[in-house]
Parts: structure tokens; C-alpha cells; sequence
């Protein structure tokens, strides 16, 4: 009865090595996975075959990629899709089954390409992009504001917030 649509991941990772340049400003987007049969019980679209090795390749890839299109660092942008969204397997989060394989898989992926600042830069600091949904006083939304100041006073980020929404908290 399963009228969804299941994808090999093999064939995602490996249609990046296969990259074309676009004609118009295109960001590179991984995932680590996905299943959202859970909210789309029967019709739901799953990536078969996820594993922290084939996700940091595909990364490393979209990061090479992103790094050879865009001279300019502020626009070597590569996003990825795990908002720890557990009902539809996007997470990055540590788990019973790869413990925090996925995790290291994106820091190795991206020690890989590690550029440093241009001479000129105004700061030394690594810099940070948090997105929040909204600025309403819940619980990612507070997650979201201690990791900024935890990224910043503890470990030395400039960290910028965008937040996509309204709320008290802005």
C-alpha cells in the first residue's frame, strides 16, 4: 500500500561529484538523512541507505564545489538540512545507532576545507550563523539564544541570529 517514494542515497552523494555550474547563484544544501513516514504515513519519501560516511562525503563535495564557485567568503554558503528534526530524520543529533558519527562527519568535512581569513579582515573570530523559526519565548527559541551567547562568551564565535519570525525575543 505504500504509495511514497524511496530514494538511494548512493545516487544523491554521488550526483555531486557531477556538479554543473549554474547560470544564476545557486547554495549547495546536504542532508544527513531523511524518512518522514511518520508524518506522511504510506506516502512519505525516504533516503535508503544514509550512513555519517556517504553524508561527509556528499558535504565535502558541496563544500569544494561552493569554495571553487565563490571567491567571496561571505558567500560560500552550503546548508544543510537537520533542524534535529527527529520525526522526519533530519538531525544531527547523537543517536543510539552512529552515536555522534554524524556530527563528526560535518566537522571533519568541513576541517577538510579549513581558509583562512583574509588580511584584511576586521576580525580573527569564527563566525556563526544561528536560524531561529521565531522570536517567541519557547523552547528552541531559547536554545537558540544560549547557544549563541555559549558559542560566543565560551568558545570565541562571532555569532549572528537569524530570526525568521516575530516574538518578545527579538
Amino acid at each position: 500500500e505504500f504509495k511514497g517514494y524511496v530514494y538511494d542515497y548512493n545516487s544523491l552523494m554521488a550526483r555531486s561529484y557531477r556538479y554543473k555550474d549554474p547560470d544564476y547563484t545557486l547554495f549547495r544544501s546536504v542532508t544527513p538523512s531523511w524518512d518522514n513516514i511518520a508524518r506522511r504515513p504510506k506516502t512519505g519519501a525516504v533516503f535508503s541507505g544514509t550512513t555519517p560516511e556517504r553524508y561527509r562525503e556528499w558535504l565535502r563535495n558541496a563544500v569544494a564545489d561552493t569554495i571553487r564557485r565563490f571567491d567571496e567568503p561571505s558567500k560560500r554558503l552550503v546548508f544543510i538540512n537537520a533542524w534535529n528534526e527527529w520525526a522526519e530524520g533530519a538531525y544531527l543529533e547523537p543517536d543510539g545507532v552512529y552515536g555522534y558519527g554524524y556530527l563528526e562527519a560535518t566537522r571533519q568535512a568541513l576541517e577538510d576545507y579549513k581558509i583562512k581569513p583574509p588580511l584584511n579582515e576586521a576580525s580573527n573570530r569564527k563566525k556563526l550563523v544561528l536560524v531561529a523559526h521565531d522570536g517567541h519565548p519557547h523552547g528552541a527559541q531559547y536554545l537558540s539564544l544560549n547557544l549563541a551567547r555559549v558559542f560566543s562568551s565560551e568558545f570565541g564565535f562571532e555569532v549572528d541570529l537569524v530570526v525568521l519570525g516575530e516574538g518578545i525575543l527579538i
